[in-house]
């Protein structure tokens, strides 16, 4: 017998009962979904050994007197094989579950569950142990990467498959392979994970550029490091998605740090890598050369604009000479790369309120 704690559809506890007698009756109850997830946007699901299906790292009931996050941990440790500081999974949310479904034996199953979604983050991949009764393996995927494929309901995705043995196979995945219940969408079910894991990169990558950027300081004395955020945040109000967003953080690091191509791939991707290099300054560059490749690059093009916006609505804390300097230079070369682009309202307003101050 597994006792669990039954509530009413509110929430309020009314008891114990067998796990086989929840079903029946359908009672409210608790359970847990687990997710493992990494600094670098990389989020954990399971190979279902029933459906071969990817679901959630590891799920499972709240047992009678456990709290979430004992159970949470339980379930990692059952399914998985490994051990977790459990006390530090965040709650994302809680969901109202509802499923009716017609037995092999042609009783009912009811599920009726306040499903308490959880993540926690690892720091390295862990040798799992998995239970091969449920888990047949481990699919990590990039966040970001599953929050479009979910967004399509097409296409596929490039994975790393760890298996029953712990070896490592890479492969592209089929948005069909992951499980959806009937009446759910992937978003619903796996949207507000996904942004969790994209948004802990986020602050991730923020607090690498603000150590890349230690010291120094913007005309006005403010920390270097608030203008490549203020730059992504220009692109983000604009819907420009994670790919503007990061090389937007990243596009002074090569011209003005210690960071290297190397770094900045490792911790994001080669198309990211690309762009900051063609936003970077060379020493004795040319002008026309530098706008010219940046203007075949749409992701560096629309990083540079947002840029430029941004210098722009700072300059009247530069000196009269720079802002002649900078003026000129907008309306030569910036003001044609802005046409038909998002910017190129914003980039003139600007330009004319830079002309003002003079």
């Amino acid at each position: 017998m597994e006792l669990i704690d039954i509530y009413d559809e509110k929430g309020n506890h009314i008891g114990t009962e067998d796990r086989k007698i929840v079903h029946q009756k359908a009672l409210w109850h608790k359970t847990v979904h687990c997710w493992l997830y990494d600094k670098l946007g990389n989020i954990y699901f399971q190979i279902r050994k029933d459906e071969k299906t990817f679901y959630t790292t590891a799920s499972g009931h709240v047992s009678a007197g456990e709290t979430l996050n004992e159970a949470f941990g339980r379930e990692i440790k059952e399914e998985l094989g490994i051990d977790i500081d459990y006390e530090n999974a965040e709650l994302i949310e809680v969901v109202n579950f509802k499923l009716d479904r017609q037995n092999k034996d042609r009783t009912m199953f009811g599920d009726r569950a306040f499903a308490n979604v959880f993540a926690y983050k690892i720091i390295d991949v862990p040798t799992f142990s998995l239970d091969p009764n449920e888990v047949i393996g481990i699919v990590k995927v990039n966040a970001n990467e599953a929050l479009d494929l979910f967004k399509k309901e097409k296409g596929k995705i490039n994975a790393e498959i760890i298996n029953l043995d712990n070896t490592i196979t890479k492969r592209l995945i089929d948005f069909n392979e992951f499980l959806v219940n009937k009446k759910e969408t992937a978003i619903e079910k796996y949207g507000k994970v996904l942004e969790f894991v994209i948004n802990k990169n986020l602050e991730y990558l923020k607090d690498f550029i603000k150590e890349k950027h230690a010291g120094q300081t913007r005309k006005q004395g403010t920390p270097y490091y608030e203008h490549p955020i203020s730059v992504a945040e220009l692109l983000k109000e604009k819907g420009f998605g994670y790919d503007y967003y990061v090389t937007a953080l990243f596009h002074d690091l090569l011209e003005d740090t210690d960071a290297t191509e190397k770094e900045i791939e490792k911790i994001s991707n080669s198309k990211i890598l690309k762009a900051v290099n063609l936003l970077t300054k060379e020493k004795g560059y040319v002008m026309k050369n530098y706008i010219s490749n940046i203007n075949k690059n749409e992701l560096a093009r629309m990083v540079k604009l947002s840029d430029r916006l941004h210098n722009l609505k700072e300059g009247i804390y530069a000196s009269k000479i720079w802002r002649l300097k900078y003026i000129k230079e907008t309306k030569k070369y910036f003001i044609p790369l802005a046409k038909n682009t998002p910017f190129e309202e914003d980039i003139n307003i600007a330009l004319k309120e830079l002309i003002k101050s003079l």
